[in-house]
């Protein structure tokens, strides 16, 4: 099962700093603080489903097959952030010159996992 702070939802909690806006029902939501989502989800189940629409959730969502000749590949990937020094020599390669400034800013980076996330498929 997932952990419930990493959802599809979870993002709205990560604007520091922006103010993320969802309209639902017609009505205009702001998704700047911590319980947004949950008001987010509230509104939209008081909403008349479509005839025939089934409720989906991030356990439920239908997998797609191959188009005629194709195969099949399935790739286990995480999300994450880390510390990423852009310049780790503190000298820019090209003109060999010094850095002024910030050179290690938290970064968003993707890993390859095992399946089940099961543990790393290589370097972290």
């Amino acid at each position: 099962m997932p952990d419930p702070s990493q959802t599809r939802r979870s993002f709205f909690g990560l604007s520091a700093g922006a103010a993320l806006l969802c309209t639902i029902g017609g009505e205009e939501l702001r998704l700047d603080d911590p319980d947004a989502a949950r008001k987010a989800d509230a509104m939209a189940a008081q909403l008349e489903r479509p005839r025939g629409a089934a409720p989906q959730d991030e356990l439920n969502f239908p997998t797609p097959g191959p188009q005629t000749g194709g195969r099949r590949r399935e790739y286990w990937v995480q999300a994450r952030t880390r510390r990423w020094d852009i310049a780790p020599s503190g000298r820019v390669d090209w003109h060999n010159r010094a850095i002024g400034g910030k050179r290690s800013f938290r970064a968003l980076v993707f890993q390859l996992m095992e399946p089940g996330f099961a543990s790393a498929a290589g370097p972290a």
